[in-house]
């Protein structure tokens, strides 16, 4: 138990700002329930946006949940937490779809529960090669 402590304590010194434990988070970095911890003090609301979020960043954490290093409950917390940030940004041409896909992995029961072929599906969606 220790180990975790430390390792734990290590992420705690790696993420310095509030854009570094965003971007942590966009990107899957470091375990989500302690990236939950670090935000939790941190008001959602923000007049400044701390980072950015590509649909690349969602592709990415769809590819995580398709490889089995993260499960459907892991998917939906990670894009709760992004869904309602004032300081993530979406920018670009793919705001509208990058922000119906976080809505949707974040209230499968209100959307469409995340499966593999649903994550397939989005993937494409997310790279063009589809429609939403």
């Amino acid at each position: 138990m220790p180990q975790v402590k430390e390792d734990i304590e290590v992420m705690k010194s790696d993420l310095n700002s509030r854009s570094e434990i965003l971007r942590a988070l966009i990107g899957m970095s470091y375990p989500l329930g302690e990236l939950a911890d670090l935000l939790k003090d941190m008001s959602w609301d923000s007049n400044t946006v701390q980072c950015n979020m590509t649909a690349k960043d969602a592709e990415h954490a769809l590819r995580l949940y398709l490889e089995g290093a993260l499960d459907e409950f892991q998917i939906e917390l990670w894009a709760n937490i992004i869904e309602c940030r004032e300081d993530i940004d979406f920018p670009g041409a793919q705001e509208g779809l990058l922000r119906a896909t976080i809505h949707e992995l974040a209230n499968p029961v209100l959307t469409e529960p995340l499966n593999k072929a649903r994550a397939q599906y989005l993937i494409l969606t997310l790279k063009g090669e589809i429609g939403l």
